[in-house]
């Protein structure tokens, strides 16, 4: 019984994330991107949520992916 309530949960779990998914994937963003001098700023918005990232072009900074691993960054143009 147990086993099974595990799978129970498992299966949830994995569809309320493929739904998430489908429906990120399914929206247009609109974005809008400004600079000043060698400093970005991009705005992601969608139905779903609005992401906002400012960097200076050649220098690292910190992000987090969209499924919430932190990573480091450098853009160099």
């Amino acid at each position: 019984v147990k086993k099974s309530r595990q799978k129970d949960e498992t299966n949830r779990s994995v569809h309320v994330f493929l739904r998430k998914t489908a429906v990120a994937a399914a929206s247009k963003p609109a974005v809008e991107i400004t600079q000043q001098g060698e400093s970005l700023s991009i705005q992601t918005s969608t139905s779903v949520r609005t992401t906002y990232v400012s960097f200076t072009v050649g220098e690292s900074f910190n992000e987090t992916t969209v499924d919430g691993r932190p990573c480091t960054v450098m853009l160099d143009c």
